[in-house]
């Protein structure tokens, strides 16, 4: 193939979209396995073509710089130009550039975006806080928890909202999707000024297996968020129901879940 290919085709939705343009990705990357293969996606009305053909274009250009072989949404190129703009001219702390960040984002989040940037941070943030102290972590372990709770899920404002609002089981390449996610809130994290200690935490929640004790006090606390204040208040479950589905789940640490048990009952 060329060194630039356009494919123009009708996608239901952007989960669609992405999900196809990875898998036209993969495919090109089997046959030429010697060539690093970037892929740019853009959605929109067929009316606008040539502001979708830029935008796909600009998306190309984002994933080539992030080393090639990956797909960029157009999602991903505005969200990531708006950083940058506050990275530069906007000087405080990490909070300070979130408030900015989501206050220019706001009007192009949906429902579930909004839910996960921004309450559920906030909750997740808080809940690691005090996770933290109680468990007797150094001050500055105790500020990385908070922070880390504050920006683990801010990769989610280029998830598509209609994979955050989607109700039963993920498909393996929606699950794709939501994985990248954690790629995302690192790289944004990092540029609004959130320290390396806190960016690696994030990473680590992406895992499958947090090795440190810090992400594996986050990752419980994002579950029991999740759970105890869901975006759909009927999946609701109460603080001992939350904390019950967490023993015995491999993925999360028992004794740091024994705490929360512990101290709960007290």
């Amino acid at each position: 193939w060329s060194q630039s290919e356009i494919m123009v085709v009708r996608r239901s939705d952007a989960v669609e979209s992405w999900m196809f343009a990875e898998h036209v990705r993969r495919r090109m990357r089997r046959q030429g396995a010697d060539h690093a293969v970037s892929v740019g996606v853009s959605s929109g009305d067929l009316d606008e073509i040539g502001s979708l053909l830029l935008d796909a274009e600009h998306a190309s250009c984002l994933a080539a710089s992030r080393g090639g072989n990956g797909t960029c949404t157009d999602r991903m190129v505005m969200v990531e130009r708006l950083a940058d703009e506050i990275e530069f001219l906007i000087g405080g702390d990490p909070e300070h550039r979130r408030s900015v960040f989501l206050s220019h984002a706001w009007s192009e989040l949906g429902p579930g975006q909004r839910h996960y940037v921004d309450g559920h941070c906030r909750q997740v943030s808080g809940a690691s806080y005090d996770l933290a102290q109680s468990i007797g972590l150094d001050a500055d372990d105790i500020e990385v928890a908070r922070l880390a709770g504050l920006f683990h899920d801010i990769g989610k404002s280029v998830v598509p909202e209609s994979l955050l609002s989607h109700e039963g089981r993920l498909t393996s390449g929606e699950r794709e999707i939501v994985r990248h996610m954690h790629e995302e809130s690192v790289r944004l994290a990092g540029l609004l000024g959130v320290c390396p200690a806190a960016c690696r935490v994030i990473a680590e929640l992406g895992e499958d297996a947090p090795t440190t004790r810090i992400a594996r006090l986050v990752r419980i606390a994002d579950a029991i968020c999740a759970m105890t204040s869901p975006r759909t208040p009927a999946r609701i479950k109460a603080m001992h129901d939350a904390i019950s589905t967490l023993e015995g789940d491999v993925r999360f640490d028992a004794g740091i879940v024994e705490h929360v048990r512990q101290r709960r009952a007290a």
